[in-house]
C-alpha cells in the first residue's frame, strides 16, 4: 500500500514539475551550420536593413530609409524589386483607417500563375525597431529567395514585404484589392512575431488544410502546432496579413515566434534580443514549406485534417472524420469496460472527474486572483512566471486530489479509471463539436485506450493497465507544448485554466496505480496537508518575487496631452494609462494622481504638464452641400508635424454614410477616421451623413468634428519624466507621444 501511495505522490509531483517547467521542452533547435538556410547571412542582412534600429512607422522618414536599405539588399541578391505606392483606406477596428503604403515585392523564378508567395512586413510600431516583428520575417524571406535563386528555381515564387501591417493590415489589404499579382497566388507562407525568441509556432492554415499540413514535416524540429490552436485563433478578432489573403482561396502556413512577449512592440524588440536560433527555426521551416508548396498538385481535392506536433519530433495527423470516430468508439470502449468488468459503486465514480476538474481549476484561478489582489501590478508575473505557474499547478492538484480523497474510498480503481476515460471522451466530443481541431488532443490517447479495453476484456489486466498509462502519457505529450505556447501568448496571469490539462493527466493515469482507493484511506490526509503547505509556499513566493525586470519590463508609455492652448479650459497633462501605480521615481518628478469620473476611478494616472503648441495650423470647411437630405462636407486639414490624425464626428441624430480621406472613400456608418503618416499632414476629408429630425420637428443642422494630432516621441518639456522612468519599464505600442486637439462645429449650409 505504501508503494502505491508513493506512486500517486510521484505521479503528481512529476506532472507538477512537467507543467511548471514545460517551456524548457519547446525551445528552438540549435543552429545547424550545414543546413541550406544560412542564419548568419540572414541576420547580417537584417542588421544592414535596420541600420540604427530606429522605429519606422508607416509613411515616415525612418521607414523610407529602411525601405531603401531593403531595396539595396534585394538588388544585391540579383532581383528586380517592385514598389507599389498606394494611399489606401479600410474599414477596420470600428473606424476608417488610411495610410500611404509602399509594398515591396520581387519574383524568384519566372513570373506566372500558381505562384507561391512568401510574406512578411517591414514597418514597425512607434515604440520599437521591430527586429522580431517583423525583421525575422524579412531576414528569412531574403535568405530563402537567395537559396531558391542559387538552385535555379523556375517555379513562380513571389516575395511580398508589406507596409502598414501594424496599423491595420493596410499593405496586405491594398495588395489583395488592387494588385493584379494577387490573382496569381495559390499558396502563401507568412512569417510574424509576438516576441523575440522561442520556437516557431504554425498557428493558422486555410480550410480544408491537408496541403497546408504537409509543409510541417521538415527534417528538423517541427513547429509547435496544433489544429485546436488554429481553430481558436480563427475565432479570435486579431489577425495578421494572412487575414487579408485568405479570401483569395489560397493554401496558407502562418508562422510566428512568441516568447519574450514583454519585448513585443517595445524598444526591446531589437537585434540584441532577437534569438538567432529562432531565426534559424523560422527560416528552415519556411524554406521547407515553400519547397513543399512548389511540388504540390493543387488540382486534386483537399481534405480536412486534424494535426499536432509531438514535442517537435514529428507531426501526427489524421482525417478529421477519423478523429471523431475514434472519440466515439473510445467512449463506448470505456463504458463497456465500466459496465462489464467494473465492480463496486456505480454512480460515485462518475462524479470524480467533473468535480476534480471544477474544484482544481477553481483553486488555480482563485490562487491567481489572490496573488493579484495582494500585488499592485497588473502583469505581476512577468519577471518570474515560474512562481505563479507553480502556484497555479500545485493548487489545482490540491483541489483535484481533495475530491479523489473524499470520493476515492468509495470506488474501485477499474471503475474510476473507466469513468474518467468516459468523461475524457465526452469532453473531447463536446469540444470538437465547437472546435473540430480539438479532436487531435483526444483521439490518439483514446485509440490506445481502445486497445487497453480489448486487453481488459481478454483478461490481460496488466497489459491493459500499461496501455492506459501510455495513453495518458500520449495525451500529455500533446498538451504540454500546446499549453506552453498558449501561456506565452496569453501571459501566465491568464493561464490558470490550462491547469485543466494537468488535472486530466492525473485523473487518466492515477487509478491504474492502485493508490486512489487504498492510499486515500491511510495516507490521504497527509498528502493533502503536504499539498496545502506547498500551495501556501508557492503563493507566498508569487506575492514576493519582483514583478518586472529589465529583461521582462512593464509597458509604460508617457503621453503629453497638450490641452487646449486657446483658453486654458483643458489644461495640459501627462498621462500614463493603466491601473498600476506610477513608479515612485516618476511621481517625484510630477504629482501623478488617478482621476475619477462619476465616483469611479479611471484606468489612468495624470499630472499637470506644460502646454504644447497646437499642431493644427488650419482646419477649414471648403465645401458643404445638401442633396436629398444628405450632407456632404469637405474640410481641409493642415498639421505639418503630426504622425497620426484622428477625427470623430459627434452630434445627435447624425447617421454617417461615408468618409473620404484624400480622395479614398469608405462607405459605412463609422464616425471615426484615423490617418497615419506624412500624407495626412495636408488632408482633404469629406464627411457624408444624414441628420434626423429633432423633437420640434426640425432638422438638427449642427454636428461637431473633434480632431486630434499625435506626434510620436516627447519634447524637451518631458525630459525629466523620461529620465525618471525605471529600467524595468519601457514604452510600448505607440510609445511615448504628444497629442493636441481642436474641434470644429459644422452648421447647416
Amino acid at each position: 500500500m505504501q508503494s502505491r501511495v508513493l506512486a500517486v505522490v510521484g505521479l503528481c509531483l512529476a506532472l507538477f514539475f512537467l507543467f511548471t517547467f514545460r517551456s524548457m521542452l519547446i525551445g528552438p533547435p540549435a543552429i545547424d551550420e550545414a543546413h541550406p538556410f544560412d542564419t548568419g547571412r540572414a541576420f547580417a542582412r537584417l542588421e544592414r536593413i535596420l541600420g540604427d534600429q530606429s522605429p519606422h512607422t508607416v509613411d515616415s522618414d525612418a521607414n523610407d530609409r529602411v525601405r531603401e536599405r531593403l531595396l539595396t539588399e534585394i538588388r544585391t541578391l540579383g532581383f528586380d524589386p517592385i514598389v507599389r505606392d498606394d494611399f489606401h483606406c479600410t474599414d477596420e477596428f470600428f473606424s476608417v483607417r488610411c495610410a500611404r503604403v509602399r509594398n515591396v515585392m520581387f519574383w524568384v523564378g519566372s513570373p506566372g500563375d500558381d505562384a507561391v508567395m512568401i510574406t512578411s512586413h517591414y514597418d514597425s510600431v512607434a515604440a520599437g525597431p521591430g527586429a522580431g516583428d517583423d525583421g525575422i520575417g524579412i531576414a528569412a524571406s531574403l535568405e530563402i529567395a537567395a537559396i531558391l535563386r542559387a538552385r535555379g528555381e523556375d517555379h513562380p515564387v513571389l516575395i511580398l514585404i508589406t507596409d502598414g501591417e501594424e496599423i491595420g493590415l493596410q499593405g496586405a489589404s491594398s495588395f489583395v484589392e488592387k494588385d493584379p499579382l494577387a490573382q496569381k497566388i495559390s499558396a502563401i507562407i507568412n512569417m510574424e512575431a509576438r516576441g523575440v525568441r522561442g520556437p516557431v509556432a504554425m498557428f493558422e492554415t486555410s480550410q480544408p488544410n491537408a496541403r497546408d499540413i504537409a509543409i510541417l514535416s521538415a527534417p528538423i524540429k517541427t513547429p509547435v502546432t496544433n489544429s485546436l490552436a488554429a481553430d481558436i485563433y480563427a475565432a479570435m478578432p486579431n489577425g495578421t496579413d494572412v487575414t487579408m489573403f485568405l479570401p483569395l482561396g489560397v493554401d496558407v502556413g502562418n508562422y510566428a515566434i512568441g516568447e519574450g512577449a514583454n519585448f513585443y512592440h517595445t524598444p526591446g524588440d531589437n537585434l540584441e534580443n532577437l534569438d538567432k536560433r529562432s531565426l534559424f527555426h523560422m527560416g528552415a521551416n519556411a524554406l521547407y514549406g515553400v519547397e513543399t508548396f512548389i511540388e504540390q498538385d493543387r488540382t486534386q481535392a483537399e481534405s480536412a485534417r486534424i494535426y499536432t506536433d509531438i514535442v517537435g519530433l514529428f507531426i501526427l495527423s489524421m482525417p478529421q472524420w477519423l478523429g471523431f470516430v475514434i472519440i466515439g468508439v473510445g467512449a463506448l470502449a470505456a463504458l463497456g469496460v465500466y459496465s462489464v468488468k467494473g465492480e463496486g459503486a456505480v454512480i460515485i465514480p462518475f462524479t470524480v472527474f467533473p468535480l476534480a476538474i471544477s474544484i482544481g481549476v477553481g483553486f488555480a484561478i482563485g490562487a491567481t486572483l489572490l496573488v493579484g489582489a495582494m500585488r499592485p501590478e497588473v502583469q505581476f508575473a512577468s519577471a518570474n512566471p515560474w512562481a505563479l505557474r507553480a502556484a497555479q499547478n500545485i493548487t489545482a492538484l490540491l483541489g483535484a486530489m481533495s475530491i479523489v480523497y473524499l470520493l476515492g474510498t468509495k470506488t474501485m480503481p477499474r471503475r474510476l479509471a473507466m469513468a474518467n476515460w468516459t468523461w475524457f471522451a465526452g469532453l473531447g466530443g463536446l469540444l470538437s463539436a465547437f472546435f473540430p481541431g480539438a479532436a487531435i488532443l483526444f483521439a490518439p490517447a483514446l485509440a490506445i485506450l481502445i486497445i487497453a479495453a480489448i486487453a481488459d476484456f481478454l483478461d490481460r489486466g496488466f497489459f491493459a493497465r500499461v496501455m492506459i498509462v501510455i495513453a495518458g502519457m500520449v495525451f500529455l505529450l500533446i498538451v504540454v507544448p500546446f499549453t506552453a505556447v498558449g501561456e506565452s501568448m496569453l501571459f501566465v496571469e491568464n493561464a490558470a485554466p490550462f491547469t485543466l490539462f494537468l488535472i486530466i493527466g492525473v485523473l487518466l493515469i492515477l487509478p491504474v496505480l492502485g493508490g486512489a482507493r487504498d492510499g486515500a484511506k491511510s495516507h490521504g490526509k497527509w498528502v493533502l496537508a503536504g499539498g496545502a503547505v506547498l500551495s501556501a509556499v508557492c503563493i507566498l513566493v508569487s506575492v514576493t518575487v519582483p514583478a518586472y525586470s529589465p529583461g521582462a519590463p512593464r509597458g509604460l508609455s508617457i503621453v503629453h496631452d497638450g490641452g487646449d492652448g486657446s483658453d486654458g479650459s483643458e489644461p495640459a497633462i501627462w498621462r500614463i494609462s493603466g491601473d498600476e501605480p506610477v513608479p515612485p521615481s516618476m511621481s517625484d518628478v510630477a504629482p501623478f494622481a488617478r482621476p475619477e469620473r462619476d465616483g469611479v476611478l479611471l484606468n489612468r494616472y495624470t499630472a499637470p504638464a506644460p502646454q504644447l503648441a497646437n499642431a493644427f495650423e488650419d482646419v477649414t470647411i471648403i465645401d458643404h452641400q445638401v442633396s436629398g437630405g444628405e450632407h456632404s462636407v469637405t474640410l481641409q486639414i493642415t498639421a505639418q508635424s503630426l504622425d497620426r490624425l484622428i477625427g470623430q464626428v459627434r452630434g445627435d441624430g447624425v447617421s454617417m454614410k461615408a468618409i473620404s480621406v484624400n480622395g479614398r472613400e469608405v462607405e459605412g456608418d463609422e464616425d471615426v477616421f484615423v490617418c497615419f503618416g506624412r500624407a495626412c499632414r495636408q488632408s482633404e476629408v469629406t464627411l457624408r451623413y444624414e441628420t434626423d429630425t429633432n423633437s420640434s420637428g426640425g432638422v438638427n443642422p449642427e454636428i461637431a468634428l473633434e480632431l486630434e494630432a499625435i506626434e510620436y516621441g516627447l519634447g524637451p518639456q518631458s525630459n525629466g519624466l523620461v529620465a525618471a522612468r525605471p529600467p524595468w519599464a519601457t514604452p510600448r505600442h505607440t510609445g511615448d507621444y504628444r497629442i493636441t486637439s481642436t474641434s470644429l462645429t459644422i452648421d447647416g449650409p
